[in-house]
This record gives structure tokens, sequence and C-alpha cells, in this order.
């Protein structure tokens, strides 16, 4: 066995993940080398991996574009929490493990729920100032893209 611990648990879904990323830049007719993306393969600004961009990414304008599209990671990041039983009326914990579907690092969620807290504070405040326009959620979803928090819409 060579130095990579969890090598064989990781294998099969190295694998499977291979062969999406293979799917996507056969489809999309896209040089694989050129594709930029961490470690573990995710890619994009949703730091989605291939098979999660397969299933979820929200895109007009292909791969390519959706690499660097904000509106595009905002989009597929909802998606995904959304195909994964989000919705605006769960508890805090509930919406906690929903947001560990997508990111599986605590400070990630505690982030993003100390921003939820603090935006549905900031709503509140709206509202009871009489400021708050009636098209805005009262619940929107906290995600980070790139180290930024942004809030999406339930």
């Amino acid at each position: 066995m060579t130095g990579f611990r969890g090598w064989p648990r990781k294998g099969g879904w190295a694998y499977q993940e291979l062969k999406s990323f293979l799917r996507i830049v056969l489809r999309e007719n896209v040089d694989p080398l050129e594709i930029r993306g961490s470690y573990a393969g995710a890619v994009g600004m949703a730091q989605f991996v291939p098979s999660s961009y397969l299933s979820y990414a929200e895109s007009r304008n292909g791969f390519e574009k959706w690499l660097t599209s904000k509106e595009d990671a905002v989009f597929s990041i909802g998606n995904y929490l959304k195909s994964h039983g989000w919705n605006k009326n769960l508890t805090l914990e509930k919406k906690k493990r929903v947001l560990w579907y997508y990111n599986h690092s605590k400070p990630y969620i505690d982030t993003s729920s100390l921003s939820h807290r603090r935006s549905r504070t900031n709503s509140h405040d709206r509202r009871v100032r009489g400021k708050e326009r009636p098209h805005q959620s009262k619940t929107p979803v906290p995600v980070m893209v790139c180290g930024r928090s942004l809030r999406l819409k339930s």
C-alpha cells in the first residue's frame, strides 16, 4: 500500500468522479488539462466535484462559463441544497445537517449558521421599521462561495 491513507476506501469514489469528469469534457468539448480544481477534484466557484456538476449545476452557458460565474455558482449551490432537503421551515439544526452535505466542515457550517442568524435579525429589524420589500425572502440560505458569504432566497 502507498502512503495515502484511505486509498482503498476512496478509490471507487475517485474512479466515479474521473468518469464524470471525462463525461463533462467530452460532452462540452473542453480541454481537460485547462481545467483547474482542488486536490479532491472540486471545480468552479461552487467547488462541485464532477458528479455534483452533472447532477446539480445550473448553467445556461455551459461548463466553461459555469466555472467562473458567480450567478451560476449561487443557483447551483441553491439547487444542491434544495435537492438535499433545504427549505425555509427547517430548524437550525436540520439546516446545519443539509449544509453538511455540501461542505463537511464544522467551521463552514458554523459561519453559515451565524450569517443566517444575523440575516434573520436584520430582516426582523427591516420589517419592524417598515423597510422590507414584499418580495424579499424572510429566510435566506447562507452559502459561502470561494470564502465569501452569499445568501440565497429559499
